[in-house]
């Protein structure tokens, strides 16, 4: 009996309840598994901003992705305000914080208030707790004690595998992780998935599908192509891939 306004993105936290990201709405809405009910979890319907405080006071503009670490604590691809948000939900309020990126559109790295985001689109959480997100030819971490923003692979676009900023993303966009902590990117311009190895090290970015030519076609990971890969997903040792192409 509720519509939903461009669900840009569907997630579960660890107790298992799946969200939706409503990027048009501006808000996050949570769905009980048990009953259906569709409800809205935190941000204002149709009423875009950048405050910060209770799920009746914060206000989002265009969220994009959500993540959960092991807290159970949310974090909000905020792509209007060029921020990533966090949300705590303290047993009586939702309470939303501003957790790094300063609202100017940019790629300077440095301390997570301070740092510069840009061109924000997918957000994943390893093992130990630190973020990593997509954007701006760039794969970018926040560190998991808050501190910091660094780049850990990427540059200007281009396509190239190999260690930190040597390797060149062209627009990724979906990102996915697994138990080891591998991070899979879908390179949607380069019409390829890669895979980002010791993500917390000596960072190395390998292509593991797609033959880069814009096209249709399975088969092995040496002959598969792929169109505009958007989103990936992982699970059951598999790695999923979402493909579309530019009129879709």
């Amino acid at each position: 009996s509720r519509t939903l306004r461009y669900p840009s993105s569907v997630k579960f936290d660890n107790n298992g309840n799946m969200f939706v990201v409503e990027q048009n709405s501006h808000q996050i809405s949570k769905i009980n598994m048990s009953t259906g009910i569709l409800s809205r979890y935190v941000g204002l319907a149709e009423d875009q901003g950048d405050e910060n405080g209770t799920q009746d006071e914060a206000r989002f503009n265009h969220p994009q992705d959500i993540a959960f670490d092991s807290n159970n604590d949310m974090y909000v691809i905020d792509r209007g305000n060029t921020k990533i948000r966090k949300v705590v939900d303290d047993g009586t309020n939702r309470i939303v914080s501003d957790y790094a990126g300063n609202g100017n559109w940019g790629t300077s790295d440095g301390p997570a208030l301070e740092a510069e985001l840009s061109d924000l689109k997918n957000i994943v959480i390893d093992s130990n707790d630190n973020i990593f997100f997509s954007g701006s030819d760039r794969i970018r971490k926040v560190s998991a004690n808050g501190d910091t923003v660094s780049t850990i692979a990427g540059e200007w676009g281009g396509y190239s595998d190999g260690y930190g900023s040597n390797a060149r993303f062209s627009a990724p966009q979906g990102l996915a992780i697994d138990a080891q902590d591998n991070l899979y990117v879908a390179d949607a311009n380069n019409s390829i998935i890669r895979k980002i190895s010791d993500i917390n090290g000596q960072v190395r970015v390998t292509t593991i599908s797609g033959t880069g030519e814009y096209d249709y076609v399975d088969g092995t990971s040496e002959l598969a192509s792929y169109r505009r890969p958007r989103y990936v997903a992982y699970g059951g040792g598999s790695l999923f891939v979402v493909d579309t192409d530019d009129n879709r």
